[in-house]
């Protein structure tokens, strides 16, 4: 938060490319590698089963290091919702294995899937979350829309206390004049009206309903 300004990271539109080296991989893989785009959370749990940064144990054995569904949720302090989500897609597509017939649960063991082959060079893993992309800018839409609220009735209790009380069309324009941050739109701005008279900061006049006051 700077100046007023509040910056939020769109996690669902973050990737990434991470090469990967699986130990009995043969052919141009063995040598170059598989290239995989994935999402931020995606990667930060890969980037675990890296040795230079990884917190398990096994790193010198063939299949790799071994990490506990605990472990990777503490390493990567995400929601364990979400690394049970990624996890399964990722014993799905094989590129991990687990110790619960290749089922992602929290009591479960991984490993990366040092015999993972694909024809493909380039694998995408990321594409499989896009129904969770749109929950996710759908509800970063409804945290936006309820900060352009509270800014919208914090604007107009600056006004009317103020000014004591205003004509409804007044109003409307004083508020989107010293709203810099965004342009409220005269909807939102009726509502905050509406809900300012609900919690006892405005009235309308008796005599002209037009008219709002302002309640100390």
């Amino acid at each position: 938060d700077r100046g007023g300004r509040r910056l939020n990271w769109l996690w669902q539109y973050s990737k990434a490319e991470i090469r990967m080296f699986f130990p009995k991989a043969t052919g141009p893989a063995a040598k170059a590698g598989y290239m995989f785009q994935v999402s931020t959370f995606q990667l930060a749990i890969l980037m675990l089963f890296n040795q230079d940064s990884g917190p398990g144990t096994g790193y010198e054995s063939a299949d790799g290091p071994t990490l506990t569904f605990d472990q990777i949720v503490a390493a990567t302090e995400l929601d364990k919702d979400i690394v049970l989500d990624e996890l399964a897609l990722f014993c799905k597509a094989r590129v991990m294995n687990s110790n619960t017939a290749n089922k992602a649960t929290e009591k479960s063991q991984y490993t990366l899937n040092a015999g993972f082959k694909s024809k493909q060079m380039r694998i995408n893993l990321s594409r499989a979350k896009k129904s969770d992309q749109k929950k996710e800018a759908k509800d970063m839409q409804r945290a936006v829309a309820v900060d352009r609220s509270a800014s919208i009735q914090a604007a107009i209790v600056r006004i009317m206390k103020a000014r004591k009380q205003l004509p409804h069309r007044e109003l409307i324009q004083a508020t989107i004049e010293n709203i810099k941050l965004f342009h409220p739109q005269v909807t939102d701005i009726k509502q905050s009206i509406d809900k300012l008279i609900d919690t006892g900061y405005l009235e309308r006049d008796e005599n002209t309903r037009d008219l709002y006051k302002y309640l100390a």
